[in-house]
């Protein structure tokens, strides 16, 4: 499809003569027997503006003619189709005054839009030399260009937030982003600090484990130099299970550790032997009926683990 505008007519200020593929006049329903087919729009009470943009914008598609415009939508704007429903003269000119009236109503949008961004952009200037820098870093999305984040409610638009940011100036987005970084950088060496007195501390609590608890190896290791991590551990947990197998025994008699290991399952339509071991274990302790390994025990906590009875 394409427009052809009769320049004889248009300074005559009379007509704009629209051509129209065929095959769309066929589609529309428009008659039209030949190659293409002319619909003369009389304009002659129209500015030159408004007919070269009647020229520019009327066509005819599939559906009949139609009138090709920009709306605002949700802020933005978009190519929306206007449908011609009377394809003649007076029809042509009223969707085009509807469309008139949409864009005039977009541009007074838009001017809005420009205007109340602008309004708030020394207010955004004045957040980044004076906020907090702990605010700063909670709103720290504000310094990525394409993302207009909002620092405070300021009932404005992406697009009035886009404005402001883009008028303030770069040096005062690198002046706030450079207190951010240093305040982050302060952050972090007081982090690294706290972790590095805690491996301080465990190395401490090691050596005296190690010089207690630790076997000749282990120490000798140590004495040496040589890396021992792997040994450690496993002596260390070792001694752990040792202390909470002593514990146990000491505290809850008749009771056993069920391991990560063992599967516990409910105890569905338990039996009568089953119910007299919960009763049982219940005189020393709260605890519950399941089946471990497929095998009826009470369960309960000690010291953050699993603990079973009987011990069979």
């Amino acid at each position: 499809m394409w427009v052809e505008r009769d320049e004889e007519q248009m300074e005559s200020n009379t007509t704009v003569s629209v051509s129209v593929d065929r095959s769309a006049t066929i589609k529309s329903g428009i008659n039209g027997t030949a190659t293409k087919v002319k619909i003369h729009l009389d304009v002659f009470a129209m500015s030159q503006l408004d007919r070269d943009e009647v020229a520019e914008r009327f066509a005819v598609g599939p559906s009949g003619p139609i009138l090709r415009h920009r709306v605002p939508t949700s802020g933005t704007c978009t190519e929306r189709m206007m449908i011609v429903v009377d394809p003649s003269p007076a029809g042509v000119l009223d969707v085009f005054a509807k469309y008139r009236a949409d864009r005039k109503r977009f541009l007074d949008e838009k001017e809005a839009v420009q205007n109340a961004g602008l309004a708030y952009a020394p207010r955004v200037v004045e957040w980044l030399e004076t906020a907090p820098v702990e605010e700063l870093e909670e709103h720290s999305l504000v310094f990525q260009r394409n993302n207009f984040h909002a620092f405070e409610n300021d009932g404005l638009s992406n697009d009035s937030r886009k404005i402001a940011y883009d008028a303030v100036d770069e040096s005062v987005l690198k002046a706030g982003f450079q207190r951010l970084n240093e305040y982050r950088a302060k952050l972090k060496e007081a982090d690294d600090a706290k972790k590095r007195e805690a491996e301080e501390a465990e190395m401490q609590e090691r050596y005296k484990w190690i010089a207690a608890h630790g076997s000749d190896r282990l120490r000798k290791l140590v004495a040496e130099g040589i890396k021992h991590e792997y040994t450690y551990r496993a002596e260390f947990k070792a001694w752990k299970n040792m202390m909470f197998d002593k514990a146990l025994a000491h505290d809850c008699p008749g009771w056993v550790e069920i391991t990560p290991q063992q599967k516990i399952q409910h105890a569905d339509d338990a039996p009568e032997s089953a119910l007299a071991i919960l009763a049982a274990a219940r005189t020393s302790r709260a605890c519950k009926l399941v089946t471990v390994n497929g095998v009826y025990m009470a369960i309960s906590e000690y010291n953050e683990r699993v603990i079973g009875w009987p011990s069979h």
